[in-house]
């Protein structure tokens, strides 16, 4: 008897800890999508300034261009092809990704994580009373799988943003480079 108690209170700790875990790693996921955001405005404001830049240009009127000319066109154009891979690799930081939810269930399906991810939940039941049927008759090791489950998809979701993330801010630190030599292009030219 004193070891089923034992064993409940240690099964109790360990979906705390995964309720806490997972609550942590989803504010974590909630911060990377803020860091995404401020990439995103960055690349926008950026891609502004560009397109000021390239407003502010004389046009010579000639039909040959000049090297700096070219060299202008290709500051402007290595800028936005950076700019714009930035912008597609935060989007894809911020779009949460389809992360397989650990193994198969008891019956072999794949029914999600019941109780824990909404999309699983809503496919495995149609109706309440039969959702409040499996919440009665789920065990505690049930529980502390599906919420297990969540913590390893949460965790796997988690990465795969902040990888996203390094990915954007990469082509973003880069184009400062360009841009800047669209800037001193503007400005040897005004002289």
């Amino acid at each position: 008897m004193t070891a089923e108690i034992g064993m409940r209170e240690n099964d109790q700790e360990r979906f705390e800890l995964a309720r806490w875990l997972i609550g942590r790693y989803d504010r974590l996921l909630s911060s990377t999508a803020t860091g995404s955001a401020i990439v995103l405005l960055t690349d926008g404001l950026l891609l502004l300034a560009v397109t000021l830049l390239v407003g502010k240009t004389p046009s010579a009127g000639l039909p040959f261009y000049t090297t700096v000319d070219l060299f202008f066109v290709v500051c402007v154009g290595a800028t936005v092809f950076l700019l714009f891979l930035s912008i597609f690799f935060a989007s894809w930081a911020i779009a949460r990704p389809r992360i397989e939810r650990g193994e198969a269930g008891k019956d072999g399906n794949r029914q999600g994580i019941l109780f824990f991810d909404s999309r699983g939940t809503a496919r495995a039941f149609r109706e309440l009373k039969d959702f409040e049927e499996a919440f009665r008759d789920a065990t505690r090791e049930d529980m502390i799988h599906h919420g297990l489950a969540e913590l390893f998809s949460v965790i796997r979701a988690d990465h795969h943003r902040n990888q996203r993330l390094k990915q954007a801010i990469l082509p973003l630190l880069i184009s400062l480079a360009p841009f800047l030599g669209c800037i001193m292009i503007l400005l040897v030219r005004s002289l």
